[in-house]
């Protein structure tokens, strides 16, 4: 597994990172970051609590000062005219909570220049689009958690941009409003041609929705790439199991090259190392080892972020 190290700008990319550094006093928040968003991407932001995911974020956006790097969207330095391109939410979502939803998006609209002219359209699509519009009167503070954080959505979807950047939008959520959000983001990504790039921690929800991951430690970007790519590359592991146990560690003993666990009820698992596992399921056989199942499994993202992490 390689770290990631400065690199070009990428052709045709949504959002781009290079070199972005953040310190709090001695602290370093944020370090050497650089990354790749291409469009159509859902691009899983991963790391522990702490490791610097919303800071980086709150950098991308110019929320907050960066000390070094440079921040590009489709291509373009972050001018005024690329950032019209971006939604986003960064932490939970905030309102005025003793009043309606619309009325919190008709503020949003004036302080976003969308023209009055445009605006209750523009509400209706956005409310529509993350089915509140049933709801749209009733006050902030009868709402669910789960139901601000479509509101937050529907908030950063005004104006159509074509990249979101989502932080932890999940957290919190009962499985039900996991699930609602989840398939929020990827209808959005599907049937709406956004680039979506949403931090998390929860590693399930990630692997659910994105095709590419990056997985931050510390500030430090440790791992990025395709979830496919990665899990194929990976450590593959081989679940094992037998009726006698001593006669399974006793076979893989005898076969150099391997690692191994075995359980009390007779499942090994196994890393095969350079072994192919047709080899190691053949010796074990004409080995006289009793076999009842030989299963081949690939990394999980649980896998990659424990060993990125580690």
């Amino acid at each position: 597994m390689t770290e990631v190290s400065s690199a070009p700008w990428t052709e045709g990319a949504a959002l781009e990172v290079r070199g972005l550094r953040r310190t709090y006093g001695s602290h370093v928040a944020v370090s050497n970051l650089d990354l790749t968003v291409r469009t159509g991407d859902v691009y899983g932001f991963l790391g522990p609590n702490g490791a610097g995911k919303t800071t980086a974020m709150r950098c991308m956006l110019g929320l907050i000062r960066r000390d070094e790097g440079s921040v590009r969207f489709f291509g373009q330095d972050e001018s005024v005219a690329a950032r019209q391109h971006i939604g986003a939410i960064i932490e939970i979502p905030a309102f005025h909570n003793w009043t309606s939803a619309y009325r919190n998006l008709r503020w949003a609209c004036a302080y976003a220049g969308i023209p009055m002219s445009e605006q209750k359209a523009e509400i209706a699509r956005v409310l529509e689009r993350v089915g509140l519009t049933d709801r749209q009167g009733g006050k902030v503070k009868t709402y669910s958690l789960g139901m601000k954080q479509r509101l937050g959505i529907a908030r950063a979807l005004l104006g159509k941009p074509k990249l979101l950047l989502l932080d932890e939008p999940t957290n919190g959520l009962d499985p039900k409003g996991m699930k609602e959000i989840r398939e929020l983001i990827q209808s959005l990504a599907q049937d709406d041609d956004i680039t979506i790039f949403i931090s998390s921690h929860l590693l399930s929800e990630v692997q659910a929705m994105a095709n590419r991951v990056g997985i931050i430690q510390r500030g430090v970007l440790r791992l990025e790439g395709s979830i496919s790519e990665l899990t194929q590359t990976e450590r593959l592991t081989i679940r094992v199991h037998s009726s006698s146990p001593e006669q399974l560690a006793e076979g893989l003993k005898k076969i150099p090259e391997i690692s191994f666990t075995l359980d009390e009820d007779g499942t090994a698992l196994v890393e095969p190392g350079a072994v192919e596992p047709a080899h190691l399921n053949r010796e074990l056989v004409t080995g006289g080892v009793p076999i009842s199942a030989f299963i081949p499994q690939a990394a999980t993202l649980e896998d990659i972020f424990m060993e990125a992490t580690r």
